[in-house]
């Protein structure tokens, strides 16, 4: 069960990116272009996304162990990777049970530690989406404000809608595995493990994904951290400061 991905750069150091929830490898295009002259990048979509592969399971332990073998397999270990939210969550499991296998690690927007209930909203949006009453997008994407509210957030999830050779539509994610994960994805078990390399946490100003009394946490999983913050940036910093994200992961060089 190989995760999807798409590869481009011809730097000597590998990076591997891994999207947040509802999103995939697509949603690294700016980033992964900024990057191309330092890093052979990686973009990777986690499994029940994009084109990976579908399955009920979808704890951290399983998604950082897809990430080891493709990192493996790919033999591009020691590599830098870079996750974002769920994505991010999923580096730091990696990076607390596969050390070997991370030359340093950036984490953004997210820390590891368990989260209140939120998007609970959005997956029973996409949950009960009537793909079969739409014959255009602009229909699906109607119905999706009207249920949400905000048309950025709609259009970010109707990105998962793909059209079919018979006219109809489907969607790509697993939407009933992420239904049935959702608990275990706003939770992470660090259980006193630490990891001792490199971590760059990027913080969005505008957001209250990392706090301030975040920090003596970073610091017991990660020793070697720093938090860069950018202001003005919400929950998808690498979206709307890309140039300054860029600036950071080469930084770590």
């Amino acid at each position: 069960m190989n995760l999807a991905y798409k590869k481009s750069g011809t730097g000597q150091v590998p990076l591997v990116l891994l999207h947040g929830l509802f999103a995939s490898k697509e949603n690294f295009h700016g980033l992964s272009r900024k990057l191309s002259d330092d890093f052979t990048v990686y973009a990777l979509d986690l499994r029940n996304h994009g084109d990976s592969f579908h399955d009920p399971d979808m704890s951290y332990q399983v998604m950082a162990a897809d990430l080891a073998a493709f990192i493996e397999e790919t033999g591009i270990a020691p590599a830098m990777v870079f996750g974002h939210s769920v994505g991010g969550k999923t580096a730091m499991e990696l990076a607390l049970s596969r050390p070997e296998l991370l030359r340093a690690l950036v984490v953004e927007d997210i820390a590891p530690k368990r989260y209140p209930p939120r998007l609970e909203r959005e997956v029973r949006a996409l949950a009960e989406l009537p793909l079969e009453e739409f014959t255009q997008r602009s229909e699906a994407e109607q119905w999706m404000i009207k249920r949400l509210g905000n048309p950025a957030v709609a259009r970010f999830l109707l990105k998962n809608m793909a059209s079919e050779k018979d006219g109809g539509f489907s969607l790509r994610l697993n939407i009933e595995g992420i239904q049935n994960n959702l608990d275990r994805l706003l939770d992470f078990s660090q259980s006193s493990r630490s990891y001792h390399g490199r971590v760059l946490f990027i913080r969005g100003g505008a957001s209250d994904y990392i706090l301030d009394e975040d920090l003596p946490l970073l610091q017991s999983c990660f020793p070697d951290f720093r938090v860069e913050t950018l202001e003005g940036a919400s929950h998808w910093v690498h979206a709307e400061q890309t140039e300054n994200v860029a600036g950071l992961v080469r930084g770590l060089l």
